[in-house]
């Protein structure tokens, strides 16, 4: 039966290749909407019940993680490898659901005295929120197992679109703080549902060795996992006791943004991850290692010129996009920026290491990154607000990416490719200079002369890279060839084609 629309063509790119372009066309498109509805509710209501539902988001995040105790990353292992995969699964399922009753005591007796409870931030929200990521999580396990990563973004979109749908309508309607948070656990009961029929692994009995497998692989990567979610909120929470709830949403604002360098590494993260593990396997280690170098090359096309862009438009972005108030968070975001260039270079080593089941080592990048980022957010928050939690996320990134270099090369080596590097900076210089010279002449008072300068920028980026590069330039043709957008000759098999 033929395919309606691109989607046969899509379906004829190799899955590597097929599952990074949705997980890219995906991520775009969450963050231009959430971009969009983040802005009206920043330019209808202001920081603080920004900052009240990432607050919700935070420490929901944490509770979440009692219950997963490095579960949900044993069982997709688990289920990669092919061996009793109903039977891993319905393990993984069964202690995460039975881990949920000692979670919601300690939500009832703990979550009280948290901060937020008297801003909206009800004990009843953080235990829902927590609950639902945990389903979420089951069925995430079970799809990343049976390398269905598209379909997994695909329903995280759809998610997404459902939380925005409902917070937009919530706050039309005069909900504000509550009608975020309902439309946050909203998109989550969307995402959960939508996965369920995709799941290939099913209900099934298990035994005692199928836990103590789990736990064997969970061990590590428990430790990794609770460091991973304090690590990426702890800045947020600890703004949110030295500072204000106000001074939380100018921060995650200013991140919200600056995760836009990020979209090509976070599609090719969860792309690689399962086809390492079959890699691994098979021994073909050099798979692994081009694979990685690669992702490292496109991973780093998008960061570099986001963040040399946003540099020297930070202030007019943030004004236009979220208001005058957000203006303020411009030096946040120029450091948020960079720390996300430099964080590729420590999050695709430590997700290839994981998938080749060397969790300690992806444990230790954890640590040694979370722990810079605790120390200089407690110096430098009371002292610099949210510049100090920038200046400390950037901080622990440097370590991580340092540590992630020296601890995995003898597991994944992860080359760094000169030729198409050297291009990137190359465009990237023009593309300041056009963007620097446009910026002086015309004055930025109109959202208009920031989106000029914005499309300027980039049509200078990826006329010079394309020119330069003809291999980069050979990948994007091929891309666009495969969907049926032009007829070319044939094309030439890499790494990202199968």
């Amino acid at each position: 039966m033929s395919l309606p629309g691109f989607l046969g063509p899509l379906m004829g790119i190799g899955p590597v290749r097929r599952q990074s372009l949705i997980g890219v066309a995906t991520f775009v498109g969450t963050t231009a909407i959430g971009y969009l509805a983040t802005a009206y509710f920043a330019h209808t209501l202001g920081p603080a019940p920004l900052g009240t539902l990432y607050l919700l988001i935070s420490v929901s995040a944490i509770l979440a993680q009692l219950t997963d105790w490095g579960l949900s990353s044993a069982a997709a292992q688990k289920i990669g490898e092919g061996d009793e995969r109903d039977a891993y699964f319905s393990a993984h399922a069964s202690v995460r659901l039975l881990l949920l009753l000692p979670l919601l005591l300690l939500v009832l007796f703990g979550m009280p005295y948290l901060p937020g409870k008297g801003e909206g931030l009800l004990p009843g929200w953080g235990f829902a929120a927590a609950l639902l990521l945990t389903l979420g999580g089951i069925a995430t396990a079970g799809l990343t197992g049976s390398a269905k990563v598209g379909i997994l973004r695909l329903t995280e979109f759809s998610g997404n679109l459902v939380k925005l749908g409902v917070q937009v309508t919530a706050v039309v309607l005069g909900y504000a703080t509550a009608g975020l948070l309902g439309g946050f656990l909203a998109g989550l009961v969307a995402t959960a549902l939508l996965a369920v029929p995709f799941l290939e692994v099913r209900p099934a009995r298990f035994g005692w060795h199928h836990l103590r497998g789990l736990w064997w692989y969970a061990g590590w990567v428990s430790l990794g996992g609770f460091v991973g979610v304090l690590g990426g909120y702890a800045d947020t929470l600890l703004i949110g006791f030295f500072l204000t709830r106000g001074d939380v949403g100018l921060y995650r604002g200013a991140v919200q943004f600056a995760t836009i360098a990020l979209f090509a590494s976070i599609a090719l993260r969860a792309t690689l991850y399962p086809r390492i593990v079959v890699w691994y396997r098979a021994g073909e280690l050099g798979m692994v290692s081009a694979a990685l170098s690669r992702a490292l090359t496109y991973s780093l096309l998008i960061a570099v010129p986001c963040a040399v862009g946003g540099t020297i438009l930070s202030g007019p972005i943030l004004y236009y996009l979220y208001g005058e108030v957000f203006a303020s968070a411009a030096p946040a975001l120029v450091l948020l920026l960079f720390a996300q260039v430099v964080s590729v270079w420590a999050d695709l080593p430590a997700v290839a290491i994981s998938a080749c089941g060397r969790p300690d080592i992806a444990v230790r990048i954890s640590i040694g990154g979370a722990a810079v980022l605790l120390v200089a957010d407690l110096a430098l928050i009371p002292s610099l607000g949210i510049v100090g939690g920038a200046v400390g996320l950037l901080l622990s990134q440097v370590a991580a990416a340092v540590i992630a270099y020296r601890m995995s090369w003898d597991v994944t080596r992860v080359r760094v490719e000169k030729a198409p590097l050297c291009h990137i900076l190359l465009a990237t210089m023009a593309m300041a200079l056009v963007v620097g010279v446009f910026s002086a002449v015309v004055t930025m008072s109109h959202v208009f002369a920031v989106v000029a300068a914005v499309a300027l920028g980039a049509a200078v980026y990826f006329a010079v890279l394309l020119r330069l590069d003809r291999g980069i330039h050979a990948d994007i043709r091929d891309i666009f060839t495969s969907l049926g957008l032009f007829k070319q000759g044939a094309r030439k098999r890499g790494i990202f084609k199968g």
